[in-house]
């Protein structure tokens, strides 16, 4: 078996290169090039065209293995796209777009309406199982949301 990917991963890396650059007010372009790729890459070979959302685990450049949409992955996915829209908002991979896609996507398919929270996953039959586990921890899911909510509280429009 090739190596997996793990998307999620990917993608909260790329949060976390930046945010770590931001808090040591470091500016470093080949990081930030780093961070953009791992982002891309996911975008390459992670998306999941038919609904924007990002497949758990492929190979590193095809197959994918489990094409589960799982919480926290989204949750970083909204992180990533929101975060580099605002340092590349002409991009051709249209970040602040997939991250209203992305946005649609966990609002109908991973945030329960009834009770609150994040599901675990987008499958039917976690819908009808327990929410939690011993894995599932909160600060993915309100990092992604008090971001999201900054940004836009103090976005100008542009």
């Amino acid at each position: 078996m090739p190596c997996a990917d793990s998307f999620g991963h990917d993608v909260e890396t790329t949060y976390l290169i930046i945010e770590s650059m931001k808090l040591l007010e470091i500016e470093d372009k080949e990081k930030m090039k780093i961070a953009k790729k791992l982002l891309d890459h996911s975008l390459i070979f992670g998306l999941d065209k038919k609904n924007g959302a990002l497949n758990d685990v492929g190979t590193a450049f095809g197959r994918m293995y489990k094409t589960e949409k799982i919480w926290w992955v989204q949750a970083e996915f909204l992180n990533s796209l929101l975060l580099l829209s605002t340092y590349y908002p002409d991009d051709p991979n249209l970040y602040y777009s997939r991250f209203l896609r992305q946005w649609e996507f966990v609002k109908n398919n991973l945030i329960d309406q009834k009770y609150g929270g994040w599901l675990i996953d987008d499958s039917e039959e976690r819908r009808k199982n327990n929410k939690g586990s011993c894995w599932k921890t909160p600060y993915h899911s309100s990092r992604a949301l008090i971001n999201g909510l900054e940004y836009l509280e103090n976005d100008d429009g542009e």
